[in-house]
Order: C-alpha cells, then structure tokens, then sequence
C-alpha cells in the first residue's frame, strides 16, 4: 500500500566519532494530523556509499518492531523528531537517508555525509 498523502521532511547530520541522524517530519498544516503504521516501526535511517549508491547500514535491520497497527499524531503546525546514531567503519563520502515507514504519509529527505 503506497501512502496518498506526503509532509515535508528534512535530515540533519552530526559527524564525529558516531554520525547522529534527525529526521524532522512537519506539519505544515492548521489541523492535527494522524499518522498511520502498520508496526512499531515509524521511521528508518539508510546510509549508502555515495559513489556506488550500495546500502552500507540501515538502522532498522538488526531490530524487531512490534507486530501492531499504531499510530501517532502531530500537532498542527507542529513535528516529530527522530534520531539514530551509525558508528562509521570507515572514512568517505555517504549519502543519508531518514524516511518515515507509514502506511498514511510520505515523508523522506537525504543528505551527503563526509566522515573525515
């Protein structure tokens, strides 16, 4: 099920001896907005070699997410923050991505990450 609707998103990095994501998902509207899941899974975190584009670490792949539809809401004019932490394994040019995993709304956004 592909979601119909879409809300603006936007990714910040840290870079120092961990790379901390945030993922930024906003409510540019005057009412509250239901966001739908399909697990306990709101959100996930990529990380890819920028040159090749091959997936280097994926935040979700080594947890379990409970097995239940949820759901959260975001206030009018208001956001939801999420945050992860990668320990690079070397140094380069990456590219992020944090995404929401919902069954109601789009929301997504990427970044280039150089880790000296």
């Amino acid at each position: 099920m592909t979601p119909s609707a879409s809300l603006p998103a936007t990714l910040a990095t840290t870079v120092d001896s961990l790379v901390t994501l945030t993922l930024t998902v906003s409510n540019p509207t005057a009412s509250p907005v239901r966001i739908d899941y399909s697990s306990g899974q709101h959100f996930d975190f990529t990380i890819a070699d920028a040159a090749t584009g091959a997936a280097l670490w994926v935040w979700s792949a080594d947890k379990l997410f409970s097995q239940a539809l949820t759901n959260e809401t975001i206030p009018a004019n208001g956001k939801v923050v999420y945050t992860a932490q990668w320990k690079p394994t070397k140094s380069g040019s990456f590219v992020a991505t944090g995404s929401l995993v919902s069954l109601s709304h789009r929301a997504a956004a990427k970044l280039a990450v150089s880790v000296p």
